[in-house]
């Protein structure tokens, strides 16, 4: 999983897969409000310092998507 996210960083990967990357606790929250179509969350555990972000982390989890 890991492998397949950073190999969207390239344009033709992500056309390829018709996928793409979005990083950050923001633009997450906004495509969770949004409902963009999301295969999985990846978190890094260590980088997650506020009880928002955690919280957004379980929401998700708790609808089924994936959190690895």
């Amino acid at each position: 999983m890991v492998k397949r996210a950073r190999s969207l960083r390239l344009r033709k990967n992500r056309d390829k897969h018709g996928a793409y990357l979005v990083e950050g606790i923001r633009a997450v929250r906004e495509a969770c409000a949004n409902e963009a179509p999301i295969e999985v969350l990846l978190v890094a555990p260590e980088l997650l310092r506020s009880d928002p972000a955690w919280e957004l982390v379980h929401r998700q989890a708790g609808r089924g998507l994936p959190c690895k």
